[in-house]
């Protein structure tokens, strides 16, 4: 029996106590080990709030020291068409008539085009009216009345060495309703310069698409001159003042 209880209680050998004492060494390693990346990885993310929280501080001062941003505009509400009106109403009331004058044409201006304006430079500058045609298209059944299809047809364009030359019906058509020009009477001494515009190929391009709807051209032969405003205009607009007759 006492060789039993020997056996039962008979203590591990050195390879047995070495190969323990190993394996809880390598846990006891690898424990702490996985401790050791625990606590990296909590390290770095608080390093990188810290970080974050840093640039998000340095940000705002920066954007604190701006001085188009510390003072912003309070957002007001869209002015109403009545108060627009009574504003300028009462801006009519501070000005004199040479300052408004010169405020109607400052807004002219600034709706011209480029070629627009050079029409206008041309225009306004000739010693005469300008010949102008008008198209219209009549009723082969009726021959009475028309409808004005194409108006204002001239040669202007081209010599005002407009860019887009077949625009030039359409601007000095604005130039009448800017009260600049006005429209007159056939100029008899001008029979060359309309029969240019009537052989022309704007002109026979619009004759040949009323024929084409079972209609008759008719070619009205008038002018364009230029009116009291439009003599001021061109004075404002010169380069030098206009010498007082």
């Amino acid at each position: 029996m006492n060789d039993a209880r020997d056996s039962a209680f008979k203590p591990p050998s050195e390879r047995e106590a070495a190969g323990g004492g190993l394996g809880t060494l390598f846990r006891s390693v690898r424990s702490v080990a996985r401790s050791g990346r625990d606590a990296a990885r909590v390290l770095a993310s608080q390093g990188a709030d810290a970080l974050e929280q840093q640039a998000l501080t340095a940000l705002k001062r920066r954007l604190d020291s701006l001085p188009g941003l510390q003072a912003l505009p309070a957002s007001h509400p869209r002015p109403s068409p009545a108060a627009r009106f009574q504003e300028r109403l009462a801006r009519s009331a501070e000005l004199s008539g040479g300052r408004s004058q010169e405020a109607f044409f400052t807004q002219l201006i600034l709706q011209m085009l480029p070629d627009e304006a050079r029409l206008a430079a041309h225009v306004l500058n000739l010693p005469r009216a300008l010949p102008v045609v008008h198209v219209e298209a009549v009723s082969r059944l009726l021959g009475s009345g028309g409808e004005r299809v194409a108006p204002c047809l001239s040669t202007a364009g081209d010599d005002a060495g407009m860019r887009a030359p077949e625009l030039a019906p359409v601007f000095l058509q604005r130039l009448c309703t800017s009260g600049l020009l006005e429209p007159g009477a056939e100029r008899l001494s001008a029979a060359d310069q309309y029969q240019l515009i009537e052989t022309s190929a704007d002109l026979r391009a619009v004759c040949a698409r009323i024929e084409e709807d079972g209609q008759k051209a008719r070619l009205v032969r008038r002018s364009l001159r230029v009116t009291p405003l439009g003599t001021q205009f061109r004075a404002a607009c010169a380069d030098r003042p206009a010498t007082p007759r």
